[in-house]
């Protein structure tokens, strides 16, 4: 969820989860997950209806209106030969073919009556789905889940590497609370107020990617909202404003990393009660606001692009000391500006819709408000003497 645009994923609902379709739309996957001990051996075609679950699966996917994706996932070999589990994964995992179909129709006449569905809804069920074997036990998955998930994932996002494993434990914690059914961050409203019932369970069962989020910052890994799906930094409000203030690629480019240097300082120093480092995080916001609103007055230009100004007013401003007693430097203080500029606090240019690009970066040309060099100035007005 980190990575891509799914928002949510659901544990223990109807399936073992279902996981959102991109942006939160449809089709959502249904997920089935088998363990299975070493000595029961690898899955055979026989074992897939009852205990491999394929019948409630099929249930649950035709209920949904046979319109969403399936997987079914195990820790579990896959037993090999003609007709047998590891040859219909294969299948399932190749493109789309006339010879794919045919056998999968052979899959389906096989796998009908045990799920209790007519040969061509069996043909849709598996049309829908995709078989996964992960092999290993708990502890050997947990490594892979580490390694081959957090690690990569953090290292895409800017974060150190090695906080892979709190950020795996940290998932890990949200799943076991959804499957339970618990969520400590919110009270249980039930007792209070008339409400759905189903409602209430279905969102303690509910991992939001904004949920996870926060459990991450809980543990110390400060991830922005926006960062890491699709390319969002590039795509920020933050970037959109920097854009229309014409800054230039090199500021694009490191803005999101100094925010980021900035939002782990706060995310550290952020308690869970009331404290003097607190205050002195919101007395630095306030200086730091305060010297981007005088740059902003000394180069601003009603209907100019005038970012380019006030980024260098305002560097020369942060140059100047700001005693703190916190960790920090201009790198910092910068991403403090970024962030600010991420909150709507600080513009770099007239207001617009931060969602979409300023108009004026579609007009073929646009006027840009430099502020001269004082030996410029001095040329100028010899000139005009003259």
């Amino acid at each position: 969820m980190l990575v891509t645009p799914r928002p949510w994923i659901i544990c223990e609902w109807h399936a073992d989860f279902v996981c959102a379709g991109p942006d939160g739309g449809h089709p959502h996957c249904l997920v089935s997950v088998k363990h299975r001990s070493a000595d029961q051996g690898p899955w055979a075609l026989a074992d897939l209806p009852k205990r491999g679950g394929f019948k409630v699966l099929y249930e649950r996917w035709a209920a949904s209106g046979y319109f969403h994706t399936c997987r079914w996932v195990t820790n579990g070999g896959l037993k090999p030969g003609d007709d047998q589990v590891k040859e219909l994964a294969r299948l399932l995992a190749l493109p789309i073919t006339a010879d794919r179909e045919q056998r999968i129709s052979q899959y389906a006449g096989l796998l009908s009556e045990g799920i209790g569905a007519a040969i061509s809804d069996a043909e849709s069920f598996l049309g829908s789905l995709q078989m996964i074997s992960t092999g290993g036990d708990e502890f050997s998955m947990r490594a892979q889940a580490i390694e081959g998930v957090a690690r990569p994932v953090m290292q895409h996002l800017g974060v150190a590497a090695g906080m892979a494993r709190v950020a795996f434990l940290a998932a890990y914690d949200l799943v076991t609370e959804a499957v339970l059914n618990l969520n400590p961050d919110e009270p249980d409203g039930l007792w209070m107020t008339p409400t759905d019932p189903a409602s209430e369970d279905r969102a303690k069962r509910t991992i939001s990617r904004h949920r996870l989020l926060e459990r991450l910052r809980e543990r110390g890994i400060a991830i922005p909202n926006d960062a890491g799906i699709a390319g969002a930094p590039g795509e920020s409000d933050m970037i959109r404003k920097l854009r229309a203030g014409r800054l230039g690629p090199t500021v694009i480019a490191s803005a999101p990393r100094l925010r980021r240097r900035w939002y782990e300082l706060e995310a550290t120093f952020r308690p869970d009660v009331p404290s003097p480092l607190q205050d002195e995080v919101n007395r630095l916001r306030a200086e730091v606001l305060y010297r981007a609103s005088m740059a902003e007055t000394r180069t601003r230009r009603p209907g100019a692009a005038y970012g380019v100004s006030m980024h260098g007013a305002l560097t020369e401003l942060l140059t100047h000391e700001i005693s703190a007693r916190l960790p920090i430097s201009a790198p910092e203080l910068m991403g403090c500006i970024y962030q600010l500029t991420d909150e709507c606090e600080v513009w770099w240019s007239d207001r617009f819709n931060p969602q979409y690009d300023a108009p004026w970066l579609l007009e073929p040309k646009v006027q840009s408000y430099v502020q001269p060099s004082l030996l410029q100035m001095d040329a100028d007005s010899a000139e005009a003497s003259a």
